[in-house]
C-alpha cells in the first residue's frame, strides 16, 4: 500500500518594503521552506485568500499601514492563522483581533518557528 505524502498549503507573506520581501524570501530558502507566496500589499493577498479554502498554510503580515487589519479578517474567515510582524505599537491592538503578534525585526530562529508551525498545522 502506498503512503501518499502530505503536502503543506501555502505561506504567504505581505509587506509593503522590498527589502524585507527578500530577507523573509532568504531566510525562508535557509529554511528548506519552498512553499512561500510573497506579496506587496493586502489586496493582492485577500484576493489570493479567497481563491481557494486550502491555498494557505499560514500568512505573514506585516503592518502595511493599517491594511494589516484587511489581511487578519480575510485570513480568520478562512481559518486560516495570521501572524503580524510589526513595530511594537500594533502589540495590543493586533492580539485584540485574535491574531499573533511578533515584534519585527524578527530573527532567524523566530521566522523558522512561524514557517514550523504553519507547516506542522497544515500536515497534522
Amino acid at each position: 500500500m502506498s503512503q501518499e505524502k502530505q503536502t503543506p498549503g501555502k505561506i504567504l507573506f505581505v509587506d509593503d518594503e522590498d527589502v524585507m520581501r527578500r530577507l523573509i524570501t532568504r531566510m525562508a530558502q535557509r529554511a528548506g521552506v519552498e512553499n512561500l507566496e510573497v506579496y506587496e500589499d493586502a489586496e493582492s493577498t485577500v484576493a489570493r485568500l479567497a481563491e481557494t479554502e486550502d491555498v494557505a498554510a499560514g500568512v505573514i503580515s506585516d503592518g502595511l499601514n493599517g491594511g494589516w487589519k484587511h489581511v487578519v479578517s480575510a485570513a480568520q474567515e478562512a481559518g486560516i492563522p495570521v501572524v503580524v510582524l510589526s513595530g511594537d505599537y500594533l502589540k495590543e491592538e493586533v492580539e485584540a483581533a485574535g491574531a499573533t503578534y511578533v515584534m519585527k525585526p524578527a530573527n532567524m530562529d523566530v521566522v523558522k518557528a512561524i514557517f514550523a508551525q504553519f507547516q506542522s498545522a497544515a500536515t497534522s
